[in-house]
Parts: structure tokens; sequence; C-alpha cells
């Protein structure tokens, strides 16, 4: 039980770690549209199991190949930008494959950066390919969280 504990810190440590390198890389590459990458700070519990829960409810909608129930959990500008549940799942098909099909999906804690809130999950792909998804949300006119957009990054890393 005790090896379990310490593979599971592990594993969380190297997710933070791999988070921290992707935030820096992203911003220097100018990929994040987010302004001091640095600054990064916690959310509430309560405020990180909702984010969470809607990155959740998304991957569950993709499984289930119900694009309406995904696009609904984009934003307002995002819905906008893809027009049709139908453009928006061709695109996460094609672009998002890791996203859209997974095994294994971890999620660390997510965080508040320069105003915005950033979520980090570390998935497994069907390949036991290791990729991390850093999903930027924000809580819309209604009180719900709604996924902004999404950096798909591949690591070096292979489950195992």
């Amino acid at each position: 039980m005790a090896s379990a504990t310490v593979t599971a810190f592990s594993a969380a440590a190297a997710a933070m770690r791999t988070l921290r390198t992707c935030f820096a890389a992203l911003a220097c590459l100018g990929l994040l549209s987010i302004p001091g990458v640095g600054q990064a700070e916690g959310v509430s519990k309560a405020e990180s199991r909702a984010i969470q829960a809607t990155v959740q409810s998304q991957f569950d909608a993709f499984a289930r190949d119900d694009a309406v129930a995904a696009f609904a959990l984009a934003s307002t500008a995002t819905r906008a930008q893809f027009g049709t549940p139908e453009k928006f799942m061709t695109v996460v098909k094609a672009r998002y494959q890791p996203v859209y099909r997974h095994r294994v999906a971890f999620f660390t804690d997510a965080e508040k950066v320069a105003g915005g809130v950033v979520q980090s999950v570390r998935l497994t792909d069907a390949d036991d390919r290791v990729w991390v998804a850093l999903y930027r949300l924000a809580r819309e006119a209604d009180g719900k969280w709604r996924i902004l957009g999404c950096e798909l990054l591949e690591t070096t890393s292979v489950s195992t």
C-alpha cells in the first residue's frame, strides 16, 4: 500500500513539473494567451471540482459521440467560432484524438493564472503515449464553467 502511495505521489509530482514546463513552453511560443504564467495561484476546492466536472463531462460526451453535449460545454465564443456541434466534433476527432479517445485521465488542481483559469489533464492514449491537455476555462454569465480552449502536448513519457 505504501508503495502505491509513493507511486501516486511521484506521478502527481511529475505531472505538476510537466504542467509548469508546458506553461513555460507555451508562453515562449506565444501559444498561451495568458500573460504572467509564473504567477499561478490555486482555486478553491469547490471551484476546482466544478472545473474538473466540466472537463470530465466533455470527455464523457466524446465517449458517447454526443456532439451536442460536448459542444454545449464549450464557451459562447468557442461555439460561435465553430458554428455547429458537428463541425466542433470533426475538429476534435481530427486534431485532439487523445482528448476524444483516451484510456486514462489524471486531473491536477486547477489554477488561476493572471485572471484566467487553467486545468491540466494528463491523458494516456490507447497506445500508452502520455499527453498533457491544458484547458482554459471561464465562468459564463449563467454561472457555469465553460471551456475556452485546449492546448494538447505530447510528452516523451510512456505509460506502463
